[in-house]
Parts: C-alpha cells; structure tokens; sequence
C-alpha cells in the first residue's frame, strides 16, 4: 500500500496543481522532471513545494541554506 502513495500523489498534483503542470511542461518526459527534482532536492533545502515548483517554472536557483555546525 505504502508503494501507492507516491504514485497517488504525483496523479493528483498532476490533476489539480497549476504550478506541476507548468513545471512539467518544461520538460518533455516525467523522467527528466523526476530527476531534476531530484536534484534540487539533494542540493538545496527547500521551504516549500511552492518554492520548488516555481524555481523549476522560472528557471532561478533557491540559495543553498549552509546549517550553522558550532
């Protein structure tokens, strides 16, 4: 059942989310968005979907939040 959900979830922003279908439009396969989400994932700290989404739609790169270690 767990395996469903992530696949629930991406048919209904698919569905219902303004901002995926613009950001999925700029691509021309679910493969290159899932990988270019993935990348933004792994490189940035993200606050929000919204934030995510419009950083794909309009091409800027979300800063890079460097954690305080001392």
């Amino acid at each position: 059942m767990l395996m469903m959900l992530p696949f629930l979830i991406d048919q209904v922003q698919e569905v219902a989310c303004p901002l995926f279908k613009a950001a999925r439009n700029r691509f021309h396969s679910r493969i290159q968005l899932w990988d270019f989400v993935r990348g933004r994932f792994l490189g940035h700290l993200l606050p929000s979907w919204e934030v995510l989404w419009k950083s794909i739609i309009y091409g800027f790169k979300p800063e890079v939040i460097q954690l305080d270690t001392s």
